[in-house]
């Protein structure tokens, strides 16, 4: 039997103020170094803000991999986190355990005494990490996502400097992304002419329109409408096997319109854009916990970028051969249902029209191959108006019911009618529940015309506005 071995008061001294100096951490020699990491993996993250009596106050970020129970930790002596496009010094940190990524409290003795908090403590994804040199990571705040970059700089002397830095995308720092709607002349169906050869019809995809930004190097990113001067509405994160597809070099610096839509794995259609709505306004954590999800599929429908050249004003025929290059060298990005021939734009119209196209059921868009400053022409079979909610009336009989919504024109307008059919009993609820949620929201309703007044004759509700008003983040 082994005896026991005491220790000297002068030696167990030590060892305590070793072991407070080594709060967290399994050896002070174990200097950070990223892992390997070659495809995105989530892994643990904390931000504690150290108030230490030697160092000053700092933060201290951490990410943890519970499969080897390491935390990597960088020092911020600037105490925050950069803001987007900012660059701060982070200095690595001996190897922490993952337990001590919780702690908040006292250190009351050796060289980390003092207070500290845990402002942070989550997951993120880590996008990829290449030891020695940089780890790159996304932060999930509800529908919104933050991007930073923690990498090895120039190094003074024998130790190397590392920096870290908010690469989140800024519409003001990229003047390349313009802005997501486009403008379409409308068509009654019954006008259309499919033997109009100088055309391409394509299947209007009842869908989100984005833009989509392919760039060697940073993959394919796919953004919504601006949701302030200083950040975009970011799908990506929602959309891995599109934000991972490998750029092809020649394809570097494009830029596309496109429509975004989800697909039902079991029955292989295209699900109805009120559900698409609630998919991408829910925050990122909930979608990417959610079980069995339906399918998130990109359609290309114009290019504005081609290979860092502006075609936003190019011929049609010459953007459908781009957009065809595109499709194929980048399959995660496909085309939309279309027609050429006379014979193939009578047939696309009757299967939408009739309901058998598992994408779309909305209508028709008609591009002028050969004419230039020509307007995309939409036609639709059900033809919707956009207006804003702009009260709640309770159900007669059942005030726990939504019965109609109050609505006007613009954000701002004044009531000119109400709308009380196309809920579902789900819907009608959620409304009493949380009204907050759905006033100033933006929704598409068919009617049969619009009165002189303003109001709509026998409107129905569609769904709410994927682009237009506020938009209700699901957590």
């Amino acid at each position: 039997m082994d005896k026991e071995i005491k220790l000297s008061p002068f030696i167990a001294g030590l060892a305590k103020i070793a072991k407070e100096y080594a709060k967290g951490i399994p050896d002070k020699k174990d200097l950070t170094d990223p892992p390997e990491i070659n495809e995105p993996k989530i892994l643990e993250f904390a931000v504690q803000e150290h108030q230490a009596e030697r160092a000053g106050k700092h933060y201290d970020l951490r990410i943890g991999d519970p499969e080897s129970g390491r935390a990597f930790s960088w020092a911020l002596p600037k105490a925050r986190l950069p803001e987007p496009g900012e660059k701060l010094l982070a200095i690595p940190q001996p190897i922490h355990s993952i337990p001590y990524m919780d702690f908040s409290g006292v250190i009351s003795e050796g060289y980390g005494k003092g207070k500290v908090k845990l402002p942070v403590r989550e997951k993120v994804e880590v996008i990829y990490s290449k030891p020695g040199r940089a780890i790159r990571f996304h932060r999930y705040i509800g529908r919104d996502s933050e991007e930073y970059l923690i990498f090895k700089g120039q190094s003074k002397g024998d130790k190397p400097t590392w920096f870290i830095t908010n690469v989140t995308p800024q519409p003001d720092k990229d003047p390349d992304v313009p802005g997501v709607r486009p403008v379409f002349k409308s068509l009654p169906p019954a006008t259309l002419v499919p033997e109009d050869d100088d055309s391409i019809w394509l299947g209007k995809i009842d869908g989100a329109t984005t833009i989509t930004q392919i760039k060697k190097g940073k993959g394919v990113r796919v953004y919504g409408p601006l949701k302030d001067e200083v950040r975009f509405v970011d799908h990506s994160p929602r959309l891995p096997a599109i934000r991972f597809s490998e750029v092809p070099p020649e394809l570097d610096n494009t830029i596309l319109r496109s429509e975004l839509y989800a697909v039902d794995p079991t029955t292989g259609k295209a699900i109805p854009a009120r559900h698409l709505s609630g998919l991408l306004n829910s925050a990122v954590w909930t979608f990417k916990n959610k079980q069995n999800p339906p399918q998130m599929r990109l359609a290309v429908i114009d290019v504005l970028k081609y290979k860092g050249k502006n075609v936003e004003n190019a011929l049609f025929k010459e953007k459908w051969e781009m957009m065809k290059e595109v499709s194929q060298k980048i399959p995660s990005i496909e085309l939309p249902p279309h027609a050429e021939t006379r014979e193939a734009k009578s047939s696309l119209f009757n299967k939408i029209k009739s309901g058998q196209d598992p994408i779309t059921e909305e209508g028709i868009v008609i591009r002028q191959l050969s004419v230039s400053g020509v307007k995309p022409i939409k036609s639709v079979f059900r033809p919707t108006h956009d207006v804003y909610v702009k009260g709640i009336v309770p159900m007669i009989g059942h005030p726990e019911l939504m019965g109609a919504f109050e609505y006007s024109w613009e954000p701002k307008g004044p009531v000119v009618g109400t709308v009380g059919t196309g809920f579902d009993l789900s819907l009608r609820t959620e409304v009493m529940k949380n009204p907050e949620n759905y006033l100033g929201r933006a929704m598409k309703v068919t009617a049969l015309a619009v009165y002189p007044s303003g109001a709509l004759r026998a409107p129905a509700f569609k769904e709410f506005h994927l682009e237009k008003g506020k938009q209700l983040v699901i957590t």
